[in-house]
């Protein structure tokens, strides 16, 4: 996976996940989050039913590399996935 440095705050992977960084007083959190896509929402939703996100948070690590670890990890499950329905044909 490889990452570009948007600027002190932000960084863009390849496959689209963002890394932010965050920042308050001393304490510092990298927080990964999963690409955008494109959903469909409607007029009216019922009682507990969810409602689509436009991007996943995938979590506030205490270390970069835990983030990335976590792209990393979602883009595997969603490969995986992929996968198994392929094969399913």
């Amino acid at each position: 996976m490889n990452w570009t440095r948007k600027d002190e705050f932000h960084s863009v992977s390849d496959e689209g996940y963002l890394l932010r960084v965050f920042k308050s007083g001393n304490v510092v959190k990298f927080c990964a989050w999963a690409p955008k896509v494109k959903v469909f929402f409607k007029m009216h939703y019922a009682l507990g039913e969810g409602v689509p996100e436009e991007s996943k948070h995938l979590g506030c690590h205490d270390r970069p590399a835990e983030a990335i670890a976590a792209c990393v990890c979602h883009l595997e499950a969603i490969n995986s996935e992929v996968s198994n329905v392929s094969n399913m044909g």
